[in-house]
């Protein structure tokens, strides 16, 4: 499972800007859903996998070395087997948390229950950190018995000093990768906090304003009208200018009727742009002039509507058929000094 995450975190870090650009403009929700679901479960279903089975690794090793014969009678039962087993499962299912609990801050799940959200991430905090305090309590047992056993080792048979040496090797073996059991831990802590904390009682002048939004609602609904901006003026902006909260998104476009009813009076066209044949393209003025043209075949009986929509198809319309002649003339004019020039020669 290790080497799966490794080998997939090398290829999005290798293909970042090409492949998976390429997807995310595409499929922008499937991209999503798959990439980041696939970064986080096989990241933290192999840290939370080895917290569990390193603490059960010692946990093992020092019974046998301290309880000999209790070791014995529990290698005689399958419970070894269904521990690791349990292991397994239960570092997916905290892991499948996790998802969820990076994606509850997406617009892809804003609506996700906080309460379910709360509890099921203070549930995933508790197991980690219950398993984080067994292993530093086994770290300290064992340190104490391998102490104990430095100082009076020669009292003990070749036997001992084997199970000694296995403990030793085990503690050894597992103590440098704890460190990023911790580092998988601590991220942990900030969200907490977001989710238990009123942070209203936070609010001040300073920059943590900027950085933590107080209320989740208001920061998707900021997120919102900064992507359908973006898109408006990237797509319209040359030729029309409504406010931003009037825009009106759909997937991978923008329902232009919808948003132009929105704005009404408050839409501002910019005439002198649509008339010159080189600024934008004219399929965009098209696209204007054929959702005015919806607006006013369909929806004169909308609370929304705005007799001045009328004249602005009539206005659009005009204008784009100058724009077009001149474009046509310039075209011609252009082919024939082409032509002078080649015959010239």
């Amino acid at each position: 499972m290790c080497l799966i995450g490794a080998l997939y975190t090398i290829c999005k870090a290798a293909f970042e800007n090409t492949i998976f650009k390429e997807y995310s403009e595409k499929y922008n929700t499937a991209y999503v859903l798959t990439v980041s679901t696939l970064s986080i479960m096989l990241l933290q279903s192999a840290l939370n996998l080895y917290l569990f089975q390193a603490t059960l690794t010692i946990l093992l090793a020092y019974i046998g070395f301290a309880k000999p014969v209790l070791y014995k009678r529990l290698s005689r039962t399958r419970l070894f087997f269904y521990s690791f087993i349990l292991s397994h499962v239960l570092s997916w299912i905290l892991a499948a948390g996790q998802t969820l609990e990076y994606f509850s801050q997406q617009p892809i799940l804003k609506n996700y229950n906080r309460t379910i959200l709360v509890i099921h991430t203070w549930a995933r905090v508790g197991v980690l950190m219950c398993f984080f305090a067994l292993m530093t309590g086994l770290y300290i047992l064992t340190l104490v018995k391998l102490t104990i056993y430095a100082f009076g080792h020669t009292t003990h048979g070749s036997g001992q000093q084997s199970k000694w040496l296995i403990l030793r090797s085990v503690l050894i073996y597992c103590t440098p990768p704890n460190v990023f059991a911790i580092v998988g831990i601590a991220p942990s802590s900030p969200s907490l906090c977001r989710l238990s904390l009123p942070l209203a009682r936070f609010q001040s002048d300073t920059a943590i304003n900027n950085l933590i939004p107080v209320d989740r609602d208001e920061f998707f609904e900021k997120e919102y009208d900064r992507v359908a901006e973006e898109r408006f003026m990237e797509e319209f902006g040359e030729f029309l200018t409504v406010p931003t909260r009037c825009i009106v998104l759909v997937p991978d476009d923008i329902d232009l009727v919808e948003t132009i009813l929105n704005a009404g009076p408050r839409a501002r066209i910019d005439y002198s742009n649509i008339s010159s044949p080189t600024v934008g393209a004219s399929a965009t003025i098209a696209r204007i002039i054929e959702a005015h043209e919806e607006i006013v075949r369909n929806y004169r009986h909308d609370s929304r509507y705005n007799p001045r929509f009328e004249r602005r198809h009539e206005n659009l319309h005009n204008l784009l058929h100058l724009r077009v002649l001149i474009e046509s003339f310039a075209s011609v004019f252009i082919q024939a000094l082409v032509e002078e020039a080649w015959n010239g020669q």
